[in-house]
C-alpha cells in the first residue's frame, strides 16, 4: 500500500513539474537609459515576455505594472511590437492609467522556446516620483513566469531635463536702462540653459516619431513689459554642439509674454547648452514708452513645456481611447529664470565732498532740476519731478549718526512744493543747519563731513557754500556720481561735473 502510494505522489509531482515546464515564460526589456524627472509623458523601454517551454496555454492574459500613472494607450502611440514572433492574437486588452496597469489578452498558445511578444511605446509620468529608476512587474494568468524574472527594468535613471547653463565663462545678465532715456546701457541680456543629461532634448524623431507630438519644447515667459518696451529673443553664440531651435515669438512685448522654443537639432550623446540672448529696443514715435520708466526689474522664465496635468489631454480628462491630441511629451512645471531687463531710477546722485557747520560756520546748498531745458521733445530732456535724500556722513561717526532725511511737507529751505518735490525747472536751496535740525532734532554736536544727496529725477546739479555770514564764502560743486544701479560703484568712473 506504501509503495502504491508512493507511485501515485511521483506520478503527482512529475505531472506538476512537466505542467510548469510546459507553460513557462521570462520577462526581459529594452530599457531606456535616463529619463527627465518633471516628465508627465516620458517614454518607458519596452517589455518582451517570451515563451521558454514549448508551448503556453490558450487564451492567457498578461498583466504589466509600472506602478506609476500611465499617460497614453494603444491609440496614442502604445503598440505590441510588430516584429513579434507569438502567433498573432495578442492585444492590449485594457489600459488602467491611473493604476499603470496595462493588460495583454488574447493570447493564443505559443507553439516554441523562444517565441514572444513585446510591449513598446508606453509612456509614463514621473512628476512627484521620488525614485532612481523604474521597473514593470509582469504577471500572468495561466503561465508560469520563471521565478526571480517578474520584473524588468523600463527605466534606467531619472534626472532632472534642465539645469543652469552658467560656467566660469557663460554668465546669465541683465540688460539696464534708465528710467528716463531710450538707450541700453547693457545689451544683450543673456540665460544660458544646460540639458541635465546628454539625452534630455530631443528632436520629434527622438521623442519617439509617431509616438510623439512634439520635439523638446521650452517655454520662455517675459511679462509685465511696459508700452513700447520691446525684448528680442534668439540663440546666442553660448549655444554648444549640434544644438539648434526656433522660436515661437521672436519679440517679448507688452502684449506677447510668451515664446516657445522648440528643439531642431541635437546631439543624444553629448550634454549641450543653449544660450538665450534678449536684445531690448524702445518703440519709436506713437510706440514710445511713456518716460520715465518705473524702476524695476523684469525676468524672464524658462520651463520644459507642454505643462498638462499628467492624466489629462487637450480638452478633457485623459480616458482610453483619447485621440492623438493628446501630449507627448509634457511636463511639471520647473522653471529656471534670470534678469533680461533692469530699470535704473530716474534719478540723479551728488557728492558733496565737504560740509561743515562748526565754528559758527553753516553751508548753504542749492540743487536745479534742469529737465526743463530749451532743447525741444526730441533733445531735450523727459521733465521729471522727485523728491530729495539727503544722507550725512559727519566725521564723528561711530559716536554720533545721522539717519538718512527725504524732503518733505514740513522740509525747510525754499524752492519745493508743498509735498516737499523738486519740480522741473525749480531749484532747492537749504541751509545745512536748518536741514540738520529737521533730520536730527536731537542731536547737539555740530557737524562736519560729506554728504551724498539723490533726487529722483535725472539732470540735476548742485552748488554749496560755506560761509561764516560775515565776509567769508568757499564755493564748491556737487560732483554727480554715475547711476549705480547697473553696476557696482567702484567698478565706474570716478564723480564728475557733468552728467
Amino acid at each position: 500500500m506504501r509503495i502504491q502510494n508512493k507511485i501515485m505522489l511521483g506520478a503527482v509531482i512529475f505531472v506538476l513539474c512537466a505542467a510548469a515546464a510546459y507553460a513557462q515564460t521570462s520577462v526581459s526589456s529594452i530599457p531606456v537609459t535616463t529619463a527627465r524627472s518633471t516628465g508627465r509623458a516620458e517614454a518607458a523601454g519596452a517589455v518582451r515576455v517570451t515563451s521558454t517551454a514549448a508551448s503556453t496555454p490558450a487564451g492567457d492574459t498578461f498583466t504589466i505594472n509600472y506602478g506609476l500613472p500611465i499617460t497614453n494607450d494603444s491609440t496614442t502611440g502604445m503598440t505590441l511590437d510588430a516584429g513579434d514572433t507569438w502567433p498573432a492574437g495578442c492585444t492590449i486588452a485594457a489600459v488602467n492609467n491611473t493604476a499603470g496597469v496595462v493588460t495583454i489578452g488574447g493570447c493564443p498558445a505559443s507553439s516554441g522556446i523562444g517565441q514572444y511578444f513585446q510591449l513598446d511605446g508606453v509612456r509614463i509620468s514621473l512628476d512627484g516620483y521620488a525614485g532612481t529608476s523604474v521597473n514593470a512587474t509582469v504577471g500572468a494568468l495561466l503561465t508560469t513566469i520563471t521565478a526571480g524574472q517578474t520584473q524588468a527594468v523600463v527605466i534606467q535613471s531619472i534626472a532632472a531635463g534642465m539645469v543652469d547653463g552658467q560656467t566660469a565663462t557663460l554668465k546669465n545678465s541683465a540688460a539696464t536702462a534708465l528710467a528716463n532715456a531710450t538707450n541700453i546701457l547693457t545689451n544683450p541680456a543673456k540665460l544660458f540653459v544646460k540639458e541635465g543629461f546628454a539625452s534630455a532634448f530631443k528632436t520629434l524623431s527622438e521623442e519617439g516619431g509617431a509616438n510623439a507630438t512634439q520635439a523638446t519644447q521650452i517655454l520662455l515667459t517675459v511679462a509685465g513689459l511696459p508700452a513700447g518696451v520691446n525684448v528680442a529673443v534668439a540663440s546666442g553664440a553660448g549655444t554648444t554642439g549640434t544644438l539648434t531651435a526656433s522660436f515661437s515669438a521672436a519679440t517679448f512685448t507688452s502684449l506677447v509674454t510668451t515664446s516657445v522654443v522648440t528643439v531642431t537639432g541635437d546631439s543624444q550623446s553629448a550634454v549641450e547648452t543653449l544660450e538665450f540672448d534678449f536684445t531690448t529696443s524702445f518703440g519709436l514715435g506713437a510706440g514710445a514708452p511713456t518716460l520715465p520708466l518705473a524702476a524695476t526689474s523684469y525676468t524672464v522664465t524658462a520651463t520644459l513645456t507642454p505643462n498638462d496635468a499628467a492624466l489629462s489631454a487637450t480638452g478633457g480628462i485623459f480616458t482610453s481611447g483619447t485621440p492623438a491630441t493628446l501630449k507627448r511629451p509634457k511636463f511639471a512645471v520647473s522653471s529656471l529664470s534670470g534678469t533680461v531687463l533692469t530699470i535704473l531710477p530716474a534719478s540723479t546722485s551728488m557728492l558733496l565732498p565737504f560740509a561743515s557747520t562748526q565754528a559758527n560756520y553753516d553751508t548753504a546748498i542749492a540743487i536745479a532740476n534742469t529737465t526743463t531745458d530749451p532743447f525741444g521733445a526730441t533733445s531735450g530732456a523727459a521733465a521729471q519731478n522727485g523728491t530729495i535724500t539727503f544722507n550725512f556722513y559727519p566725521n564723528d561717526v561711530p559716536t554720533t549718526t545721522i539717519a538718512s532725511y527725504t524732503t518733505s511737507a514740513t522740509s525747510p529751505g525754499s524752492g519745493l512744493t508743498a509735498t516737499g518735490v523738486l519740480n522741473s525747472g525749480s531749484t532747492y536751496t537749504v541751509s545745512l543747519i536748518k536741514l540738520l535740525q529737521a533730520a536730527a532734532p536731537t542731536r547737539t554736536a555740530a557737524f562736519s563731513g560729506y554728504i551724498i544727496a539723490v533726487v529722483n529725477a535725472t539732470d540735476c546739479h548742485g552748488i554749496s557754500y560755506i560761509t561764516n555770514y560775515s565776509g567769508f564764502t568757499s564755493f564748491s560743486p556737487l560732483l554727480v556720481i554715475p547711476n549705480p544701479g547697473g553696476t557696482p560703484r567702484s567698478t565706474q568712473a570716478n564723480e564728475q561735473l557733468a552728467f
